[in-house]
């Protein structure tokens, strides 16, 4: 009988160490588990971030492109305006240039 009470003692001992080395192991997945949550949460974070800075640079693009539709457009316009002004111009000249002998001929004042 002493002998099973030796090793009743020796499995009570071994179940022990066993709970021991099972709880021990049940904190460090239980740490490992909670630092695994974190660094989830931290990197979805940094990308909630990340996206809402690569939105605004979307839309900071967008605003620039149609920018320079305007300002194409504005460029466009002021170039056919000095089209304008110049063929004007032309036209002015070539009317005086036929009006000048007539206005003289009839008499009115004419520079020299």
């Amino acid at each position: 009988m002493e002998s099973t009470g030796g090793s009743g003692i020796f499995i009570i001992k071994m179940a022990e160490s066993f709970v021991h080395v099972t709880l021990h192991c049940l904190v460090v997945q239980t740490s490992a588990v909670y630092q695994l949550q974190r660094r989830v949460r931290t990197l979805r974070e940094q990308l909630q971030r990340r996206d809402i800075h690569l939105d605004l640079l979307r839309r900071k693009l967008s605003l620039q492109e149609e920018n320079g539709r305007v300002r194409s457009v504005l460029e466009t316009e002021r170039d056919e305006a000095n089209l304008r002004l110049v063929d004007t111009g032309m036209q002015i000249a070539l009317i005086s240039y036929w009006l000048t002998p007539l206005v003289c001929g009839i008499g009115l004042v004419c520079k020299s």
